[in-house]
């Protein structure tokens, strides 16, 4: 690949990692599910345990958002994008968030995520993904009324 064609991946895959925040942010799962490959066995490795499958996703997404009411932060840092074909890319970051729950408290959490995103297309969407999660202790939401 030349570096043009490197330098249109990590922008384009930034820009579907940044996609996939602001889905995030929004506590639409469907928003957030519409960043993941249908067409492809999506496979998450979080926090010791694997969900392989696109319903498994949806179920994740849909159930997962379900008890929160306010999304404080989410951002990545340390983000660094390898290009490993012309539709292939992996993409490895640190992260932190914040969301507001039902009952009033914060669900804090830090950690490192991978992605393989693939180009499916003209749309970059995620193949893979794992990491995991440290929970903060958790507080009352500044949000809370």
């Amino acid at each position: 690949m030349t570096n043009a064609e490197v330098d249109r991946i990590k922008e384009a895959v930034t820009r579907r990692l940044n996609d996939y925040v602001e889905a995030s942010l929004s506590l639409d799962a469907e928003k957030c599910l519409d960043c993941f490959a249908r067409s492809e066995e999506p496979v998450m490795a979080a926090d010791g345990k694997l969900l392989v499958g696109w319903d498994a996703h949806v179920e994740f997404f849909r159930e997962g958002l379900k008890p929160l009411r306010t999304a404080d932060y989410f951002r990545f840092k340390n983000v660094h994008v390898y290009p490993l074909a012309p539709d292939a890319a992996a993409c490895s970051a640190k992260f932190e968030w914040s969301f507001g729950l039902d009952s009033g408290e914060q669900l804090r959490s830090e950690g490192a995520w991978t992605y393989v995103f693939k180009c499916i297309g003209e749309t970059w969407r995620i193949v893979h993904s794992g990491g995991a999660h440290v929970f903060l202790p958790s507080t009352e939401s500044q949000s809370a009324g």
